[in-house]
């Protein structure tokens, strides 16, 4: 299976970040795991940053979203079906993306000079969509290259309570426009670990 067959019939895809013990008891950053749900909430997959071991342990906590990293994908058999790969940088960060081992595109933070926006190209590296942050609201409008809204990726917050002792989150990636190709739906699940670890990880 590949990543673009895992969220072909979901109008929907719910990602949600799995803490570690030792991150919620202390300010230490562990690497972020998520499992991944459709919209009748079954378990579609997971996906987990490589670790790096000490080294990558001190790389999460120093450098935080300025670090490189790689997100792998899995399917619920545990079988690698893609990754997000982001390199080292302090400015303009990027990330590729594949499904599988073939490249679908790519994600790449815009200078603004207030709102978040992010742009997500396709394999040519053209501009596919415009992800912008809406005002004082955890959500990330997506919209195609003619400025038609076609779909959201929004932070969901899990309860008062839980926010209280773990900064987890969880995120859910809507698909508003069924001419959405498989490529399209994989990219902005994708580009969902992408805007985590830039504007939420560790806040």
């Amino acid at each position: 299976m590949s990543v673009t067959a895992l969220v072909a019939r979901s109008n929907r895809v719910m990602i949600h970040q799995k803490k570690e013990l030792l991150e919620m008891v202390t300010d230490f950053e562990g690497r972020n795991r998520y499992s991944l749900k459709d919209d009748n909430g079954a378990e579609i997959g997971y996906a987990a940053e490589e670790s790096g071991g000490i080294s990558g342990a001190l790389l999460r906590s120093f450098m935080g979203r300025a670090r490189a990293m790689t997100i792998h994908l899995y399917d619920t058999q545990r079988q690698k079906i893609g990754r997000v790969v982001k390199p080292f940088a302090f400015f303009f960060p990027t990330a590729e993306i594949y499904s599988g081992e073939e490249h679908i595109g790519g994600v790449e933070k815009l200078w603004t000079m207030f709102l978040p926006q992010v742009r997500v190209r396709d394999a040519q590296g053209q501009a596919r969509f415009t992800l912008k942050r809406r005002f004082l609201r955890r959500e990330f409008v997506v919209s195609d290259t003619s400025g038609r809204q076609v779909g959201l990726i929004a932070k969901k917050w899990g309860g008062a309570l839980k926010e209280m002792f773990t900064d987890a989150d969880s995120f859910g990636v809507e698909f508003s426009d069924p001419g959405l190709t498989e490529n399209d739906r994989a990219l902005l699940v994708a580009s969902t670990f992408f805007i985590d670890c830039l504007f939420f990880d560790g806040r």
